[in-house]
């Protein structure tokens, strides 16, 4: 026998790929969460259903091989409408407490745009994103006056030691970010170098989840003129991190950055 959760283990997707001939044969794909689906039409992987509701009606039929009473049916939709999202345990705010967790539907060869400050607390600091099937996705960064914007990916992994690049600080600030994803503290070190030669050095104890943001005089005494000689910035850490850096002038009509690579 089977039922709904034969494949949608706890309404969610049970990660295996399978055939269903509402959309021809030969082509298996992974189930999908049901979560929000009444929310998401059309449905199905590939959108052959124009709305849940249809979908649930032709898997009783077609897949479980049974009628079912509209009393059942419109029970099964009632249920699924009622269904919540589980809180995420990685999107934090700056002192590493939860916050509110946000679900998204995107349809195939489509995509999702949000500005942060909209979607979450001004107090978010970063946060998780998990999805059924692999995403691209990047965050942009602008100026206040709007003149400028700098786009990051968004980091798949963490790393112990990564360098970041370090251009002219003759007119620029220099800003770096450090995002601490683990349950554990971790002690982080953070390298200023010339030609090879550490020009300065900090540690300190990041906590779990949480983030730290600066420029260099945060970190070092001195401003980002002092650093002009620097080439690159070295942070090694006991656990994995995310880093990245932004770095503009100081009349805000230029800005970049970028995330930080790995040295293995």
């Amino acid at each position: 026998w089977q039922s709904c959760a034969s494949c949608h283990p706890d309404v969610r997707s049970d990660g295996t790929n399978w055939d269903l001939l509402n959309d021809g044969i030969g082509n298996p794909k992974q189930s999908r969460s049901l979560l929000y689906t009444h929310k998401t039409s059309p449905v199905m992987i590939t959108g052959v259903r124009a709305a849940a509701e249809i979908a649930v009606t032709k898997g009783f039929s077609h897949i479980q091989f049974h009628q079912v009473t509209q009393e059942r049916d419109d029970a099964v939709n009632a249920y699924l409408k009622s269904l919540e999202p589980v809180p995420s345990p990685y999107l934090k705010d700056q002192d590493g407490t939860l916050t509110e967790s946000r679900m998204y539907g995107v349809r195939p060869g489509d995509k999702l745009l949000f500005v942060t400050k909209n979607e979450f607390s001004e107090d978010t600091a970063w946060f998780d994103i998990e999805s059924d099937i692999p995403l691209i996705g990047y965050e942009l960064f602008g100026t206040t006056n709007n003149q400028s914007l700098a786009g990051l990916g968004i980091p798949v992994r963490g790393s112990k030691d990564q360098v970041l690049p370090v251009m002219d600080l003759t007119d620029d600030w220099y800003g770096l970010t450090i995002v601490n994803p683990n349950d554990q503290p971790t002690e982080v070190a953070v390298m200023f170098y010339s030609d090879g030669v550490v020009l300065n050095g900090v540690s300190f104890e990041l906590d779990p989840r949480e983030k730290f943001v600066g420029l260099i005089e945060t970190l070092f005494e001195g401003s980002a003129a002092d650093y002009m000689d620097s080439d690159l910035v070295r942070i090694q850490t006991d656990l994995p991190v995310t880093a990245f850096c932004l770095q503009g002038n100081l009349i805000q009509t230029r800005l970049g950055g970028v995330l930080a690579a790995s040295t293995y």
